[in-house]
């Protein structure tokens, strides 16, 4: 079931985080942001999101799902070093 960022009431500090990023992106869904702090914690979602701003504008097309792939990816690099 859909969670509405726009009704979204973070429970804690790092879920409050990924609000913030979640309107900043535009996204309208807090499933995914949530599932990823779930399984990976809060450093790469925090890491993605300094890509994401550190990137030129207009190099990126898509923003929202950009995020999604960088997240993944440092989760997964993370979960695989420890």
């Amino acid at each position: 079931m859909k969670i509405s960022v726009y009704n979204f009431q973070p429970k804690n500090h790092r879920e409050s985080i990924c609000w913030d990023i979640a309107k900043s992106l535009k996204e309208t869904d807090m499933r995914f942001i949530l599932s990823c702090l779930n399984k990976y914690g809060i450093h790469p979602i925090e890491e993605a999101w300094g890509i994401i701003r550190e990137a030129q504008p207009g190099k990126i097309q898509d923003p929202r799902k950009y995020f999604n792939k960088v997240v993944r990816d440092l989760g997964e690099k993370q979960k695989k070093q420890n």
